[in-house]
């Protein structure tokens, strides 16, 4: 196990794969074995949500949640692998200066704003299990009744299966095949007053202000905060505005 500073822009583009940066320096973390190695047919599906190699030995969410973990704060994570000689995972997660951090003194525990929840219905939308996972039962815990789709192309269909509709949609808006701004514009196209919240954690400027002025409800940048989503829920919720611009 091995830990550098990363600040070479070449290697983080690689690692990146050419996304948008969040910080300009990284913390790496480097765990390398001397295995039997992951074959070439099989390297490019190690990240996928329940791929497993072991049979009923493994769940095949060990990597697939510390990808997404590590992508939901900023970072990224890097697998190479060579048969027989063994195999590199890299760990980037973005360095912060805490001298440029503003702390806020913490609440007392009879100033602290209640979070506020509710019984409306919601559609998550997220390519990432985790993600999906904590946002349903955070938001269940608040009252909300939730249901899940793990891409475009199943948000739609789940979005058409019920006759009476959804209260709000949370969008991500970086994901695979259908991705989230086409999902958006469909979801508008079926239902012109639907109340859609985005996220991400890579996404331009360019692309949230466009989805914004094409009538989304509001965004939200991956990380955030329990309290952070529950508020801004309630906000979109709550506004007059009826979602179409």
């Amino acid at each position: 196990i091995k830990l550098s500073v990363v600040e070479d822009l070449e290697e983080l583009g690689r690692a990146f794969k050419n996304k948008d940066l969040s910080a300009r320096r990284y913390a790496c973390i480097t765990v390398q074995d001397d295995g039997r190695g992951i074959p070439p047919e099989i390297i490019e599906r190690v990240f996928e949500a329940y791929f497993s190699t072991k049979d009923d030995r493994g769940t095949g969410l060990g990597l697939s949640t510390v990808d997404s973990i590590v992508r939901f704060y900023g970072g990224a994570v890097v697998l190479a692998s060579q048969v027989n000689v063994g195999t590199t995972v890299s760990v980037y997660l973005p360095l912060v200066d805490l001298q440029k951090l503003s702390f806020k003194p913490a609440l007392k525990p009879k100033q602290k704003k209640e979070v506020q929840g509710g019984t409306e219905r919601i559609l998550i939308v997220d390519d990432e299990y985790p993600v999906r996972n904590v946002l349903n039962v955070s938001l269940r815990h608040l009252g909300y009744h939730v249901d899940l789709a793990a891409s475009g192309r199943e948000a739609i269909a789940t979005f058409c299966e019920r006759v009476d509709g959804y209260d709000l949609v949370i969008l991500d808006i970086l994901m695979p095949q259908l991705s989230g701004e086409e999902t958006f514009l469909e979801l508008k196209h079926l239902a012109p007053t639907v109340k859609v919240l985005l996220m991400s954690g890579y996404s331009s400027p360019e692309v949230v202000k466009r989805l914004l002025q094409k009538g989304a409800g509001g965004f939200m940048q991956k990380p955030f905060t329990i309290d952070q989503l529950a508020s801004k829920v309630r906000e979109c919720l709550d506004s007059k505005d009826s979602g179409n611009n």
